[in-house]
């Protein structure tokens, strides 16, 4: 049996892990406002920095990759982000280089 305060009644929007599943208005899944705003604010803050510390790229890589879940296809947006520091892990020690074409990269639509 569940401990009662840990039980949900049934209901058509649900937010859980700063994730909000509305069933029956719009019938979408989406960040809440509160984690959009913090994941927003950390990527702010990378994208400032002309290097990186190896675990905040990735802590951020990884919270990009909670929030496509999503977004349709948006995992593979993160798949170049992932690479690079991947290389940039075994090159420079530990450390990201963030550049404009990290943030700036073009979809594939764009290059043609």
């Amino acid at each position: 049996m569940s401990e009662v305060s840990k039980e949900v009644t049934p209901c058509s929007h649900l937010v859980q892990l700063g994730m909000e599943l509305d069933v029956r208005g719009e019938g979408r899944m989406r960040l809440s406002a509160w984690k959009r705003q913090r994941y927003a604010e950390r990527a702010v803050l990378v994208r400032g920095m002309s290097v990186c510390p190896g675990e905040e790229f990735e802590a951020l890589l990884h919270r990009l990759l909670f929030a496509a879940c999503a977004m349709p296809v948006g995992r593979q947006h993160l798949n170049p982000l992932f690479r690079v520091a991947k290389a940039k892990f075994r090159l420079t020690g530990g450390r990201v280089a963030v550049t404009c074409l990290l943030y700036t990269s073009p979809s594939p639509r764009d290059r043609g």
